[in-house]
């Protein structure tokens, strides 16, 4: 694939700094269009960031649900985009959130404080110059996810660090050789299920079907879509535009 440079005002063709170019793909099933975002796991490597986060950047420059397919890793969003205008937003994302405002550099990180009156601040520290920012978090909605999403990753880091390990040779007599693993995990206060919860701000939102239910019968898509409106009506999301805009695209992707 094309690589360009991360920092779009630089033209030198061998620049350090480089990522994938993004790659979409429009795809018409039936009466729904959607584009794909090939690559956009690859670019959210290139620039150190998870791709969670340009997910849900492009999810709100496009007022529109950003679906992700977890088992190709791909990600999607209904409708026709302009690969141009998608590549732009991911430069927009990269000035904003990645490159260093004093010496231009993308080798960044973010991290979050909490102080002791419980406000949040996201910090942005250059690797390169040693430069620190604080990011308003009240300018846009993606700084306020940013920092919902480390402070959970914060808090699990915590948790799992403050796990008491037991004595090696006391829990050695509780193994049950049938169920060696589950015992290990528990002798160690450790579980071993694999459900980590719901991400309530995730822009992946369940309530969206894939387009696998387009193959079912025409009463079956309308009832679908009834409770899909009294779960958004119980949900008290039928005032919110955005809400609005997708129930409009859903009825049109199912008729």
């Amino acid at each position: 694939m094309t690589m360009i440079n991360i920092d779009r005002r630089k033209l030198d063709p061998f620049d350090r700094y480089t990522m994938h170019r993004l790659v979409v793909e429009v795809e018409c099933r039936r009466n729904c269009m959607k584009t794909i975002l090939i690559n956009l796991s690859a670019i959210a490597k290139d620039v150190y960031r998870p791709p969670i986060y340009l997910a849900q950047f492009i999810c709100y420059k496009l007022s529109a649900p950003v679906k992700q397919n977890k088992k190709q890793d791909r990600y999607f969003v209904n409708g026709t985009h302009d690969c141009e205008k998608l590549q732009n937003f991911i430069y927009d994302f990269i000035d904003r959130y990645v490159i260093c405002s004093k010496c231009d550099n993308p080798e960044t990180k973010l991290s979050v404080n909490k102080d002791q009156q419980g406000d949040v601040a996201v910090h942005q520290s250059c690797n390169a110059c040693g430069h620190s920012r604080t990011m308003d978090r009240k300018a846009d909605r993606l700084t306020q996810y940013i920092a919902r999403h480390l402070l959970n990753a914060k808090a699990k880091g915590e948790a799992s660090s403050g796990i008491k390990k037991t004595n090696r040779s006391k829990s050695k007599k509780h193994i049950d050789p049938v169920n060696a693993t589950e015992s290990i995990g528990e002798a160690n206060g450790i579980s071993t299920s694999t459900d980590s919860g719901d991400d309530s701000s995730s822009p992946i939102d369940d309530d969206w079907s894939d387009d696998s239910d387009l193959d079912k019968q025409l009463a079956e898509r309308c009832d679908q879509y009834g409770r899909l409106v009294e779960k958004k009506k119980t949900d008290q999301k039928l005032n919110d535009i955005e809400t609005v805009r997708d129930l409009l695209a859903e009825a049109e992707r199912l008729e």
